[in-house]
């Protein structure tokens, strides 16, 4: 469906995929993956359109230091029942260690059907010569679920602690 938005620009309508996600999280640094952790995701509209939204995963932590929160907005596209979401953003913290770590370039790409998702999220740590990648693959849920999940902590393998210790050395 297609709607005018007021400003002469046409907005396409989509599913609203708003709402709590529930599943399971696994980290990969520099493509060594970690432990699947249970973690909430959120997706709220932004604006009045289904088709534009922000993805938010509260409390990021990286090396067992608090990071912050990130969001990132994101297009939605629907097409046969599946509902594509996409975004980047340079993020940028106030937690001192996440302004260590300066701008943290990050994507955003997954898919939402049924009420289930599944998703990736990209980061680049420059600082640490680190890529991190994000898989996570979950459920909305229904208002009846527990909401605890564990705070978002990118598990290390040995040798990339030892990096974010040679880091933390060097403050």
């Amino acid at each position: 469906m297609t709607m005018d938005n007021g400003k002469g620009d046409d907005q396409t309508e989509v599913a609203d995929i708003s709402g709590n996600y529930k599943g399971n999280l696994v980290v990969s640094i520099n493509e060594h993956p970690a432990d699947p952790i249970s973690q909430v995701i959120s997706i709220t509209k932004s604006g009045n359109q289904t088709s534009q939204v922000v993805l938010s995963l509260k409390n990021f932590s990286f090396g067992g230091q608090l990071v912050g929160d990130i969001e990132v907005p994101c297009m939605v596209e629907e097409r046969e029942g599946i509902q594509s979401f996409s975004g980047q953003k340079n993020l940028t913290f106030t937690t001192p260690f996440g302004q260590l770590l300066g701008t943290l370039p990050t994507s955003v790409n997954g898919t939402v059907k049924d009420g289930k998702i599944s998703m990736k999220i990209g980061v680049t740590v420059t600082a640490l010569e680190q890529v991190v990648d994000v898989d996570f693959d979950g459920n909305k849920m229904t208002g009846n679920e527990s909401s605890e999940a564990k705070d978002f902590v990118l598990l290390l393998l040995i040798h990339q602690l030892k990096l974010t210790q040679l880091f933390l050395l060097f403050l």
